[in-house]
């Protein structure tokens, strides 16, 4: 019967060794003895080894983390491992630079990720933002009343509105007035009643606008930029420092950051400058009303009251136009507001305002 023979593999871990059928005898110096026959399979150099007991997976060096992690003396982008996996040197950012990281451009902002998983900033370049849309305005009257009307009354035996034989009467809004009453000593008892003109008062209240509450959509950028950072390991020359490939959609090129508009260092030439934010200055003028002012007109009777189908005319106010002739007896004369007159009248809000851009940040990358 022979002996068996004894032989070594070297696997990184005692966890990726694999029984098939043997026994395996693991020492805490991460080597596991394997017994074969005269005639089994032996280990050799980082291949799997099958010795009809054990399987070893063969070490796998971690490209960012400036170990030599599958102990073949070669650390991260030095390790043929890294390079295939896309990891590459590239020069290290200066003292007061992030990175280096990889940037993104688009009409949208991108997503960090894979290797270069960190935001380190993101922001973009001319400010896509419509005007604010202002609220309809409204003006609400405060104390106050329409004052009376004023109306001037002829008295003549033809009917003409003589100048020389006239006066004012004041009229009370709702109010039914005797133009009987009225003191005109130059005309006699057969004189007709006219008028010719009409005045209207000011609001003697105040109008109240209402309050301004303007709605904009949020800014956009028409360019963005995303700009990533990653874990970064070693295996480079002096003044480098072994980078993770770029995400989809993100540029090739090393690039560094600095907040702030900053002159570009010595090999980063490719310099961008974007703002991470704005200031949104948008709004509306406040709400006003146009001065508070009283609407309505008068009508004439020829009766003793100021009663439905007794009106003889009725004129605007204010008014001052031809003369007309309100009764030849009995004038009676009523000022009535106009119920679809507005005693406030609301000013309209204009937009104003703009979006400005804040806060640069100054990127830069190899070429």
């Amino acid at each position: 019967m022979e002996r068996p023979v004894l032989t070594f593999a070297r696997c990184g871990t005692i966890a990726n060794c694999v029984l098939l059928g043997c026994t395996a005898i693991g020492g805490v110096d991460g080597f596991v003895d394997e017994t074969t026959s005269s005639n089994g399979g032996q280990g050799v150099g980082g291949d799997v080894v099958d010795c009809e007991g054990v399987a070893c997976d063969p070490p796998v060096e971690r490209c960012d983390d400036g170990v030599d992690n599958d102990d073949d003396g070669l650390i991260d982008c030095a390790d043929p491992q890294c390079g295939d996996a896309g990891y590459k040197c590239v020069p290290q950012a200066p003292a007061g630079w992030s990175g280096p990281g990889a940037l993104g451009t688009g009409s949208t902002s991108l997503e960090c990720d894979g290797g270069f998983g960190h935001t380190i900033a993101q922001g973009g370049l001319d400010i896509v933002a419509g005007d604010a849309a202002c609220s309809a305005c409204t003006c609400e009257p405060g104390p106050g009343g329409c004052p009376p009307a004023t109306l001037q009354v002829f008295r003549s035996g033809s009917g003409a509105c003589q100048q020389s034989c006239s006066a004012n009467v004041s009229l009370i809004p709702g109010a039914c007035v005797n133009l009987e009453n009225v003191a005109l000593a130059c005309a006699d008892d057969q004189a007709k009643w006219s008028v010719d003109q009409s005045e209207i008062g000011t609001f003697d209240g105040s109008c109240t606008p209402s309050s301004q509450s303007p709605t904009a959509a949020a800014p956009e950028w028409e360019t963005s930029f995303t700009f990533c950072g990653g874990a970064l390991g070693g295996g480079c020359d002096q003044g480098s420092v072994c980078a993770p490939p770029t995400p989809p959609a993100f540029a090739v090129e090393a690039c560094i950051g600095s907040a702030g508009e900053v002159a570009c260092p010595s090999g980063f030439p490719d310099r961008t400058v974007m703002y991470e934010g704005f200031q949104d200055g948008r709004g509306c003028t406040p709400c006003d009303c146009e001065p508070a002012a009283c609407a309505g007109f008068v009508e004439l009777f020829d009766h003793n009251s100021c009663a439905d189908g007794h009106q003889s005319a009725t004129i605007a106010t204010p008014y001052d136009g031809a003369c007309i002739v309100a009764a030849d007896e009995r004038p009676r004369a009523r000022y009535a507001l106009d119920p679809n007159a507005s005693l406030c009248t609301a000013i309209a809000s204009e937009p104003n305002g703009k979006v400005v851009p804040a806060d640069e940040y100054t990127i830069c990358c190899t070429q």
